[in-house]
């Protein structure tokens, strides 16, 4: 189980949170995010590519 503070300290951009989200499905490891309480479920997989795309979105605007 991966356990981090929010999905933006995991990587700068979308391309690497998909790529780790998809190393740690392949190792059959978790993930949480203990700010937004999102967990590695199928609903979980929903919310964490929208909130690593607006963490991007961010990013680019600042």
């Amino acid at each position: 189980m991966l356990v981090m503070w929010k999905v933006d300290h995991l990587g700068p951009t979308m391309n690497p949170l998909v790529g780790l989200a998809a190393e740690l499905a392949k190792r059959k490891a978790g993930l949480r995010l203990l700010t937004d309480g999102m967990t590695s479920d199928t609903a979980g997989k929903l919310v964490f590519h929208i909130m690593a795309t607006v963490a991007e979105m961010e990013r680019d605007l600042s």
